[in-house]
């Protein structure tokens, strides 16, 4: 996949992933999207109560899984217990969570990846920037992704510490 600054707009972005197919946020569905030709695919970040970054669009659980509550009151390893694929058919029955670094151990390079931060959008005390930071580079995707958050001073602050990840305005 050419780099984000050499792929021409307008481009084919998988919001939330191939969602029609497959739950929205999830391996499946952003496999899908890449599959069929999505230049891009959109996913969002949350952090867990013990700091795992990972995808889904709600703060809840409700709507996308059979648990309950708010992503950031479990850990990584309670989220594990619940199924994120059920409600959207009985072939996902299973399916976890994804984390930030599967999605860019599987996606790096094959992809551009819009990094919707709702973490930053909410202002979390702990932003995790310095750790998606260095997951992108751990997996040499700089130049395939870029942050998308509603909070200026977020874009002030990655674009100080790694101006060669871009930000825009969600």
């Amino acid at each position: 996949m050419p780099f984000d600054a050499y792929l021409p707009y307008p481009r084919i972005c998988a919001h939330r992933g191939f969602n029609s197919v497959a739950p929205e946020n999830s391996m499946p569905a952003y496999g899908a999207a890449v599959a069929l030709g999505a230049e891009e695919i959109e996913f969002d970040l949350w952090s867990t109560k013990d700091g795992v970054l990972v995808s889904c669009h709600d703060d809840t659980l409700d709507r996308v899984s059979n648990g309950t509550g708010k992503i950031y009151d479990y850990t990584y390893e309670e989220l594990l217990a619940f199924d994120f694929g059920v409600k959207h058919g009985e072939k996902f029955k299973g399916l976890k969570i994804p984390t930030f670094e599967e999605i860019l151990q599987k996606f790096s390079g094959r992809t551009i990846m819009n990094i919707h931060v709702k973490i930053w959008d909410c202002r979390f005390e702990d932003d995790k920037m310095e750790q998606m930071v260095a997951l992108i580079r751990k997996y040499e995707c700089e130049r395939h992704c870029y942050f998308m958050t509603t909070n200026d001073e977020m874009i002030k602050k990655v674009s100080a510490y790694a101006p060669e990840i871009k930000c825009c305005v969600g």
